[in-house]
């Protein structure tokens, strides 16, 4: 769990990363308005037209 917090935190330098174990379940967690513009699939939209694949494959 640590070294998740850790690679957020390499990609994100500046915001909160929270992590929270239970008996049954740890989540490790960051809320950035920017992570869609790292990560468009998790954007609104439809998530084929957002993935560029290579190749021009789709």
């Amino acid at each position: 769990m640590q070294q998740c917090r850790e690679a957020i935190t390499r990609v994100r330098p500046g915001i909160g990363v929270y992590a929270l174990q239970k008996q049954v379940y740890s989540m490790v967690t960051s809320y950035s308005r920017h992570w869609p513009q790292l990560f468009p699939q998790h954007g609104p939209g439809k998530k084929h037209n957002q993935l560029d694949y290579p190749h021009g494959r789709r």
